[in-house]
């Protein structure tokens, strides 16, 4: 018994330890740093929609077609700036390639956005950055109703969780995850 309550102690003893360095080694985030970090979690959310948008402006005009290997190209550049290059990769797909795809069928989207990014946790340990975030956002779709044109603006917010890593002194988003709220407010007025 008196063995067990010794190594115990020693275990204890070693993982205060460990949490301790941990805890030290973490810096805390100037206003800089902080501002850095909220702008690329910013771009990484309207990313998709500003696809989207742009497609969807070529599908109305009837360029999408000519346009869709620049719209394409331009979609994975952006998401090689914001992410690291796996990450941006495994995105590709649905952030990039799919947003090209619904545009044909989908909501007739005239604008989207990011309206307020809070950064409600943050630590930053040398080249790594974990962040939790609230952001605000906004979809702006024309919808018809009984023949007549509304503008449908949505406005919802979700939580992001995301580890960055310093790349060439540059920020980037090594994992992500989303949680929209579910419950999103619909403004809708004549166009």
């Amino acid at each position: 018994m008196l063995i067990k309550n010794k190594l115990f102690v020693i275990v204890f003893l070693l993982v205060s330890v460990i949490e301790a360095v941990t805890l030290i080694q973490a810096e805390v985030p100037s206003a800089k740093e902080r501002e850095n970090i909220a702008q690329v979690i910013k771009q990484a959310v309207e990313l998709p929609g500003k696809v989207y948008t742009q497609a969807r402006s070529h599908h109305r005009n009837k360029t999408l077609a000519e346009n869709r290997v620049a719209l394409m190209n331009n979609g994975k550049r952006a998401l090689q700036e914001l992410f690291t290059d796996d990450l941006a990769q495994r995105l590709s797909k649905s952030w990039v390639e799919n947003q090209l795809e619904r545009v044909v069928d989908g909501p007739d989207q005239i604008d989207s956005g990011v309206s307020n990014v809070e950064i409600t946790d943050l630590s930053i340990s040398g080249d790594k950055a974990y962040v939790t975030a609230v952001v605000e956002k906004y979809f702006v779709d024309r919808i018809t109703r009984d023949g007549k044109n509304y503008i449908d603006r949505m406005e919802g917010k979700s939580t992001i969780k995301a580890t960055l890593v310093k790349v060439d002194g540059k920020w980037k988003i090594a994992e992500y995850t989303s949680q929209p709220s579910l419950n999103p407010k619909h403004i809708i007025q004549p166009e």
